[in-house]
């Protein structure tokens, strides 16, 4: 099949396949082959996890490969999961942005959406592509990604983490049309808490910005 082929899923089988860090179930499925309609079997992997449409554009996102890395601090070896979007004109590539996404219990739910520009220079749409947990203690992603003259612009990737009232990690963004925000500028926010053994909050906050010119951003 074609990237970005519709498909229509008559069942969702019982097998699980997996393959590094990605598990996913086999679905039955139909599709359009020439001017015949086939019938097959796909492995849940190789679907997109969301779907947007904008301007004529088709906007795909979805884990793409598992590679091996190897920790700078530790030494040790581990599978990094590797996520991609893609914007396409029918079936045809346009361009294709790769970023680090999330590991075992920290893909258990993604979504995906369409944005404005946020009035940055240039920037015709933004797109969100972002993977959680379902537990206390468990990361979630936040990647933003920049739509500009048929190119793909990832920003750095965000990290959200809780344990219930005991500590929390948040980073955000704030954008030229947010509350707060400066022309053509991505202003980075990081804030963590955590309780001490008297039951008291420490909080961190930090703070850097991005300097948008129109093509590309730069640490300000």
């Amino acid at each position: 099949m074609q990237t970005n082929q519709q498909i229509l899923i008559l069942k969702k089988e019982e097998i699980v396949l997996k393959l590094g860090e990605r598990s996913s179930n086999w679905y039955k499925i139909s599709y359009q082959k020439g001017e015949h309609v086939a019938e097959g079997y796909i492995w849940g992997g190789n679907l997109c996890v969301g779907y947007r449409n904008k301007n004529g554009y088709d906007f795909l996102f979805g884990l793409s490969k598992t590679e091996n890395r190897k920790d700078k601090r530790s030494g040790e070896n581990f599978k990094q999961n590797i996520a991609s979007i893609k914007v396409l004109e029918g079936n045809t590539l346009v361009d294709e942005v790769f970023f680090n996404t999330g590991r075992g219990e920290e893909l258990s739910y993604g979504n995906f959406t369409l944005e404005s520009n946020h009035k940055l220079q240039n920037v015709e749409l933004t797109l969100k592509a972002a993977v959680s947990g379902e537990a206390c203690g468990i990361a979630s992603y936040d990647q933003y990604v920049l739509f500009k003259d048929k190119k793909l612009i990832a920003l750095p990737q965000l990290m959200n983490v809780g344990d219930a009232d005991v500590y929390y990690h948040s980073e955000n963004f704030i954008f030229p049309n947010d509350k707060g925000g400066a022309p053509n500028s991505i202003i980075f926010k990081m804030e963590e808490m955590e309780k001490d053994e008297k039951d008291r909050e420490k909080k961190k906050y930090s703070s850097k910005t991005y300097l948008w010119n129109g093509t590309s951003y730069q640490l300000k």
